[in-house]
């Protein structure tokens, strides 16, 4: 085996983690039956009341539009990081 093979195998697992963890995180939003809509739900960042618009497309929304953002940015900075240091 070479290094290749190696970080193959990391990006694998690395994945199937991020998927078990995303999926875990949705079944456990979803089976929170006594979220109502109308009720006001703040960010779990800022503290910010989250929209009803934003609750109306995604009732499991645990962030406002804009820490989402902030989130997913990271996410993808960190993605970055593991690719242009694990594979190469």
């Amino acid at each position: 085996m070479d290094y290749a093979d190696d970080a193959q195998r990391t990006s694998n697992t690395l994945f199937t983690l991020w998927q078990k963890h995303r999926l875990k995180t949705a079944v456990d939003s979803s089976t929170d039956t006594s979220v109502k809509i109308d009720a006001p739900h703040y960010c779990e960042c800022c503290g910010e009341e989250i929209p009803q618009a934003r609750l109306l497309a995604v009732p499991t929304a645990r962030y406002c539009c804009d820490c989402q953002k902030s989130l997913e940015k990271k996410s993808r900075n960190s993605s970055q990081f593991v690719a242009k240091y694990v594979y190469h």
